[in-house]
């Protein structure tokens, strides 16, 4: 018996009710190829927005068409045995289900390379322009990570004391939107220009732009540093 045969056995089963069931089953597969497919697209192209927020929309629509072909066709059991479950539904829901699990793993994979720390060394000279880390840290970090967000061309260098302190680094060749050009005018090194500011919390932070390159250094801690201690590492990166 072909796939067309398991069509109209379809007609047999159901009646009057055929329509309804085309519907339900076409939609079902309409809904799975979409939700393969938006977690291929949320992994593998850049967006505005994150295709998250789909999910749970999605989830409560096919929840509740579920439920109606359960509760008033008692779908699942009708079709159990059938040559349409056995020759169509099955081997298409196998094939959704690879898609899914592929482009979740890809995706995994794909993440964990954009996401692969460095040392600084590393990261720095993997970035191709030239710029250094501090050398003068105020605390002694648990641990440290350079980093490259390939998206933004920007390198990141990142010093953490277990969870209570970070300080942070962005370097990019281009003008990034967060830089904060607001803040106080202090003088750097080499006659630099830097923009001092404390956030709503009291986490200190400097903008500059040093030959070319625009940095912005950003200081978390339950016991924020004094200016002084900001600037001696800002200027420590001669």
């Amino acid at each position: 018996m072909n796939e067309f045969c398991a069509w109209e056995e379809l007609k047999q089963r159901f009646g009057p009710d055929i329509k309804l069931v085309n519907r339900i089953i076409i939609i079902d597969y309409v809904f799975m190829f979409s939700f393969s497919l938006a977690v291929f697209i949320n992994y593998f192209f850049s967006l505005d927005f994150s295709l998250y927020y789909l999910y749970i929309p999605f989830f409560t629509i096919a929840s509740v068409i579920n439920w109606y072909s359960d509760k008033k066709l008692n779908l699942k059991e009708r079709l159990k045995g059938s040559q349409f479950k056995k020759r169509v539904d099955t081997p298409l829901r196998v094939i959704f289900l690879l898609f899914l699990l592929t482009s979740i793993v890809l995706g995994f994979l794909k993440e964990s390379e954009e996401f692969k720390t460095q040392t600084f060394h590393e990261a720095i000279q993997d970035f191709g322009y030239e710029t250094r880390s501090p050398t003068y840290i105020p605390f002694k970090p648990t641990k440290e990570y350079g980093w490259i967000d390939k998206e933004l061309d920007q390198l990141q260098l990142s010093y953490q004391k277990r969870i209570s302190t970070e300080l942070v680094i962005y370097v990019a060749p281009q003008k990034p939107e967060y830089f904060n050009e607001n803040g106080k005018k202090i003088h750097l090194f080499e006659n630099s220009i830097g923009f001092y500011s404390v956030s709503e919390g009291g986490d200190p932070r400097i903008d500059w732009e040093r030959d070319g390159l625009y940095y912005t250094l950003e200081y978390v801690s339950q016991d924020p540093p004094t200016k002084s201690e900001i600037l001696k590492i800002v200027n420590s990166m001669k």
